[in-house]
């Protein structure tokens, strides 16, 4: 009887320790949350983390100095840092990216984690600490980007550091980062005498502008007109516009984009048209292909136009060309060799005030990068323009030579870019 009691208690403890050691595995394995409350977390599966692919919709540039760049109250255009670093661990490899910028009010830092090859399904755990407070995020699965987001400090100032680093840990040794950032100021009065801004970024954006009329496509083909093939292709904010290849031939105007009503938007006494400009290559042919980047209206009408041309019969290679008015009403002012900026962004702006820009008896002033590079005194264009104006025109076969992006006009003479 003693014997069959002992066996029962003895079976018992076993019994309570068998359950007691895989309760107490179950508490030391992972514990996984469930993808559904990981609300900091972006399904980018598939997706180029591109800028116009930012899960906040944010258009970033991946080049900036606190110097001089600012950001445009609700643009949702920021400019970011970005790094990456790969690392194999038997026959699976992890990728771990990184963008960082600062918005009008916080802080923000996102990190993708993939496995790039290999069969490992691993998840990941990643911690993100800006200025000292930290987040931590576990079970990442591949695929996915953490964010992590601090306000900034009242009074912040542009050209602040920000310190941040990364640590990611799981498939193989951890990667880290650990770098600092300058803080990027709001521009102040950026939108003071804007009348028509458009980021021409998509067909949504360019039939919706962000200010102001929309654009539109212009459907002609009149033996001598022919409406361009558009694509929308990286730009410097964002994505951009430029002409696809079509059915082209010689001499054809590309009519791209159209603003209509021109005379109503456009003072001709003063004003500035401000764009960011790409070419691949120089045009071609004296006065046959220009890139015509702002051209309105042509034809009989007077107006202004803004272009990119080969004046190679007056013994320059390529001139940005800054025009006002028609024929004895003309003014025109240019910056030769212009062809030196081929293959990379530049900021174009073409002021006029017809009583003097700024105070001065400069009339017609052109910026490249935010430094004058022509102007003039004269101030004879004609007193009232036409109704239409082309953007990012062309002539012959312009496809993909050049690119346009975030246009914008005001109805001021501005010298502050």
């Amino acid at each position: 009887m003693k014997t069959q009691k002992r066996f029962s208690i003895l079976n018992y403890l076993v019994v309570l320790f068998a359950f007691g050691l895989l309760f107490s595995c179950e508490q030391l394995a992972p514990v996984e949350e469930p993808v559904a409350v990981l609300e900091e977390f972006q399904d980018l599966s598939g997706i180029s983390l591109e800028p116009e692919d930012d899960p906040i919709n944010g258009r970033l540039v991946y080049s900036s100095d606190c110097e001089s760049d600012c950001i445009e109250p609700g643009s949702g255009n920021y400019f970011a840092i970005r790094d990456s670093k790969s690392q194999s661990s038997g026959i699976n490899t992890k990728k771990v990216s990184y963008k960082a910028y600062n918005t009008e009010n916080k802080f923000v830092v996102k990190v993708k984690y993939e496995v790039t090859s290999g069969p490992s399904q691993a998840k990941a755990s990643i911690a993100i600490q800006i200025n000292g407070k930290k987040k931590e995020f576990k079970a990442v699965p591949s695929g996915y980007t953490a964010t992590f987001s601090v306000p900034l400090e009242k009074g912040w100032e542009k050209c602040d550091q920000v310190t941040f680093s990364i640590t990611q840990k799981g498939l193989g040794s951890p990667i880290s980062f650990s770098e600092d950032y300058n803080l990027i100021p709001v521009c102040e009065d950026i939108h003071e005498g804007l009348i028509l801004w458009n980021k021409l970024g998509s067909i949504e954006e360019v039939l919706n502008s962000e200010v102001g009329p929309d654009l539109a496509f212009f459907d002609e083909d009149d033996g001598l007109n022919i409406s361009a093939n558009r694509a929308f292709v990286p730009g410097k904010i964002g994505k951009g516009i430029t002409i696809a290849p079509g059915d082209y031939f010689i001499e054809a105007r590309i009519h791209n984009l159209v603003l209509n009503n021109l005379n109503s938007v456009l003072n001709p006494d003063r004003g500035t048209i401000s764009v960011w400009f790409y070419q691949k290559e120089t045009p071609v042919g004296y006065e046959h292909n220009p890139y015509r980047i702002f051209d309105g209206p042509y034809g009989l009408e007077a107006g202004i136009g803004l272009s990119s041309f080969d004046d190679s019969n007056e013994g320059k290679t390529n001139v940005l060309l800054f025009e006002l008015g028609k024929e004895e009403s003309y003014v025109s002012i240019k910056y030769d060799d212009f062809n030196k900026f081929n293959g990379q962004w530049v900021h174009i702006a073409a002021v006029w005030d017809r009583e003097g820009i700024s105070g001065s008896n400069e009339t017609m002033q052109l910026f490249i990068n935010g430094t004058k590079v022509a102007s003039t005194t004269k101030n004879n264009w004609n007193s009232s323009f036409g109704e239409r104006a082309d953007i990012a025109g062309a002539n012959d076969f312009p496809e993909g030579k050049f690119i346009l992006d975030e246009i914008k006009i005001y109805n001021v003479a501005k010298t502050n870019f």
